[in-house]
Formats: structure tokens, sequence, C-alpha cells
């Protein structure tokens, strides 16, 4: 029979337990710290100071881009998941499922293509470029 160990520190030495309990307790005995107090005024200028400042720095641009496309496959997926409950609700309760479908299809693979086409540039943008890095790029 295959078991995998469960990763959990109930299963570890006493020792371990009693001093991931200590260091438990020092982090929920302890209140927050409140966040900074500011002023609407000054939330408005910082932001548009980061507006107008120049990003033409690649890794600025990269980590914009990463979070671009992110964010971007989320609302495909949200928006493929959204299509398909809503073709399923259609063809369980509609006479005209025929008709339906043959616009389906092409809508569904435009999502689908988008999706993919996001997933693919968000995983090449991920990766490092050495771009920041004194050594010679490859």
């Amino acid at each position: 029979m295959f078991y995998i160990r469960p990763e959990t520190i109930f299963l570890e030495d006493p020792r371990i337990q009693n001093a991931f309990r200590n260091d438990f307790m020092k982090q929920i005995s302890t209140p927050p710290m409140p966040e900074p107090f500011t002023i609407m005024a000054d939330d408005i200028h910082r932001q548009m100071l980061e507006d107008a400042i120049d990003k033409s720095n690649p890794t600025q641009i990269r980590y914009d881009m990463i979070k671009f496309y992110k964010r971007r496959q989320y609302r495909l997926q949200h928006k493929r998941y959204k299509y398909l409950q809503r073709w399923a609700h259609f063809a369980l309760t509609s006479e005209l499922v025929d008709k339906v479908s043959l616009k389906f299809s092409p809508n569904y693979s435009k999502i689908q293509f988008e999706l993919e086409n996001s997933v693919k540039r968000h995983q090449r943008l991920e990766g490092e470029d050495h771009f920041s890095t004194p050594d010679k790029r490859p």
C-alpha cells in the first residue's frame, strides 16, 4: 500500500512541536501594527507620481506585463467557466440547442485560444532574462 506522510507539525518530535507552539503563541499574542495614517491628498499625489515616472526599465516593464497576463489568464478562465455554464443551462432548457451550438463552438474556441496565448506569454515573461546582472548576458 502506498502512503504519503502528511506535512503536519503534529507528527514531528515533541520538542519541535513545543517550539512551534511557543512561536505560534508569540505571533498571536502580539497585537498587529496599525496601518500608517495617510491623508487622501497624499495618496492621490503618490499615485500621480507613480503614474508619471519613467517606466522604461525593462525589469519593471516585465513585472507589469507578468501581472497583466496573470490577471488576463484569471479573467479568461472565469469567462470560459461562465460561458460553459450558460451553454449547459441553455442546452438543458431550450429546444434550439443545434442553432446555439453553431455559435458556441467558434466563441468557445476563441476564448480558449486567447487563454492559451495568455498562459504562454505569462510563462515566457516569468523566466529570468539576466538583464540587470553585470555579467555577460546570454
